[in-house]
């Protein structure tokens, strides 16, 4: 009866927030405002946000993180962030589980937390008439957290068997295979959710410890959109934030260790599963983000692989040859690690030719560079593309919270544009002599792939137990 009630809880939030979001959550001005106005609010405590205000429809959204992460987990207690973040709507203050869910579901609130590499991350979204129950209910989740056994076993089990059912899915086995080669030696090479050893260890007291660690009042990043002033702004931060012990405890093994495992650079890496098509994953060392040439290096990905049907993968492996019916890279960054990273699946007779043309263009780019239409084509979509992404207030938040994460300032969103403009193609070919190293790919192969010579062939998924 408990299970039916929180999942119907849990579809009319979904449904009740689809609502709120059939309209875009920001006015028109702001949409085709050609600065995005971000505004930094400290409160009285001295916790910092970002707002962009917009009182034109009654929705507030709010998205912040947590340092800490995977840098708080050991091998003992793999998946602890990720079963704390499932675990803190499951009763706090003095509402148990079941009543904390039905005050989210009668107040149209919506609220979920994420457990990542290098942060806690959370976002909230209430209508404006709601707030006040909205941000009491985030701050009992934070502060007062229940964390019974009762709930930490009926979630023990759900994530148990969520990965055993991932255990056949071979998107899964690449994406954990690539985490854990790519990664070897550093706490990134861990499954976030833990393996079926690990999951079984957490405790109730693990989580109020992890608590503990996580949620400090210690540059917590904040960032808020929609119905609220600065001065409402101050005062909430104060209140839900303000009571958090000011000093972090900080993991310190894997602090300012680079996890990009160099011994995989050129290596192709097999593991058999018998399936009809072949599942790859490949990458080489990128570009941080708070680089001078990370615009170039955006234009550079979004002509090799990131433009969707107009980058030269595509074109190449799709329209050309008939490999694969998509092909996508993109620039992964982490405290820890920087990459250029793809991902495609093709049939298995067509694997060894597929992963050829991709080292064979790249090699092109290296060696012949790119056409001033290409760059001109890539800037004219990066740039029109960021007005798309800010039409509601959730977006604004999630993505000024991702610029706080990354390590940019405040300007940022405003000078993004301008940056990507200034690119020029011999820049982009420029950067593209210097950072690609066709000779350090690697590729992940996971299937039966007909003729593929591997450096490496493995039986075991890093981490996890079978």
């Amino acid at each position: 009866m408990y299970i039916l009630f929180k999942k119907s809880c849990l579809v009319i939030v979904i449904f009740l927030v689809t609502i709120l979001n059939i309209h875009p959550a920001v006015s028109k001005n702001l949409i085709a405002s050609k600065k995005i106005p971000v505004t930094k609010v400290v409160s009285k405590t001295g916790i910092e946000a970002w707002l962009v205000e917009d009182s034109s429809i009654p929705v507030i959204s709010m998205s912040f993180a947590f340092n800490g992460g995977m840098q708080f987990e050991t091998d003992e207690k793999m998946g602890l962030n990720y079963m704390m973040s499932i675990m803190l709507d499951e009763g706090a203050g003095n509402y148990d589980s079941e009543a904390f869910q039905k005050i989210l579901a009668d107040n149209v609130i919506s609220m979920s937390f994420t457990a990542e590499r290098d942060f806690f991350s959370g976002s909230l979204k209430t209508l404006t008439k709601n707030k006040n129950i909205a941000f009491k209910m985030l701050k009992l989740a934070l502060t007062e957290p229940h964390f019974n056994n009762e709930a930490l076993k009926r979630m023990q089990r759900h994530s148990l068997n969520s990965i055993k059912n991932n255990l056949s899915n071979p998107n899964w086995n690449a994406a954990r295979i690539f985490n854990g080669l790519t990664f070897e030696g550093h706490k990134y090479a861990r499954p976030g959710q833990g393996n079926l050893t690990t999951i079984k260890n957490i405790t109730p007291a693990d989580l109020k410890n992890l608590a503990k660690k996580t949620f400090v009042n210690n540059d917590i990043k904040i960032a808020v959109a929609g119905d609220i002033t600065k001065e409402q702004l101050a005062t909430i931060l104060d209140d839900i934030f303000a009571s958090l012990p000011k000093q972090a405890t900080v993991a310190t093994d894997n602090k300012d260790k680079n996890a990009y495992n160099k011994n995989i650079a050129g290596k192709t890496i097999l593991y058999k599963m018998d399936i009809p098509q072949t599942i790859v994953r490949f990458a080489q060392k990128g570009i941080s983000e708070l680089d001078k040439n990370y615009p170039t290096a955006t234009i550079l990905n979004y002509i090799l692989g990131g433009g969707g049907f107009s980058s030269r993968l595509m074109e190449k492996l799709r329209e050309e040859k008939g490999l694969t019916y998509g092909i996508y890279t993109y620039l992964s960054n982490s405290k820890h690690a920087d990459l250029i990273q793809g991902s495609f699946s093709t049939k298995n007779n067509s694997a060894v030719e597929a992963i050829k043309t991709i080292k064979e263009e790249w090699q092109k780019i290296i060696q012949n560079g790119v056409s001033k239409t290409e760059v001109q084509d890539a800037i004219n979509y990066l740039t029109g593309s960021l007005p798309l992404a800010l039409t509601s207030t959730s977006s604004i938040a999630n993505i000024l919270n991702s610029i706080q994460k990354s390590g940019k300032d405040i300007n940022y969103i405003n000078e993004r544009n301008q940056q990507l403009k200034s690119v020029t193609t011999d820049a982009v070919n420029k950067l593209a002599k210097e950072i690609l190293k066709t000779d350090e790919l690697h590729f992940i192969t996971v299937g039966n792939p007909d003729e593929l010579k591997p450096s490496i062939t493995i039986d075991k998924l890093p981490f996890i137990i079978q």
